[in-house]
């Protein structure tokens, strides 16, 4: 019996000096605590305001080096890497004129599956450019993470927006 109280209070000493270092580990935006935080970020990162432009070498961090992103546009499918997608980023707000306007992408629904090291999050998101009389765009994205030490980085990104016929499943939003 005393050695059960022993083992009890031991293991309850451990945990509890042990808690605090996890319960005080900030969480920075290149370095989030979960896989959803993580793709939270991303769209944080290239969202900005007027007169300001996204940090694109925190966009880089969110990301495996080798990462790929696939967007859907009017004319089909386009693969980028993770310079490319920055560069078409920045390219972006050169042709809309958005450094003076400022751009929004925002979460409005996001699901999560994780098994160990590996996540996947797909997100209805919302894209729009304040002060402009069209309304935000909606669409969904599917991404892939891993973690690499204790980090969640994102491995490769899917997009699709919806057209005639092909309206976000509902069930996205549960």
């Amino acid at each position: 019996m005393n050695r059960l109280v022993a083992g009890v209070l031991a293991s309850a000493l451990l945990l509890v000096g042990t808690a605090p270092a996890h319960a005080q580990a900030p969480e920075t935006e290149t370095a989030p605590g979960s896989p959803e935080t993580a793709v939270r970020t991303v769209y944080d990162l290239v969202s900005w305001n007027a007169g300001e432009m996204a940090e694109w070498d925190a966009v880089r961090a969110v990301f495996v080096p080798e990462a790929v992103i696939i967007l859907r546009y009017p004319q089909g499918l386009t693969s980028f890497s993770v310079e490319t997608f920055v560069q078409d980023f920045i390219d972006f707000a050169g042709r809309a004129d958005v450094e003076s306007s400022g751009f929004r992408e925002t979460v409005v629904a996001a699901r999560v599956w994780e098994f160990g090291d590996i996540a996947h999050v797909v997100t209805v998101y919302e894209a729009s450019i304040p002060g402009r009389d069209r309304p935000p765009i909606r669409g969904v994205d599917s991404w892939s993470l891993t973690r690499v030490e204790d980090t969640w980085k994102v491995v490769s990104v899917v997009n699709e927006l919806p057209g005639p016929g092909r309206d976000i499943p509902e069930a996205l939003f549960d």
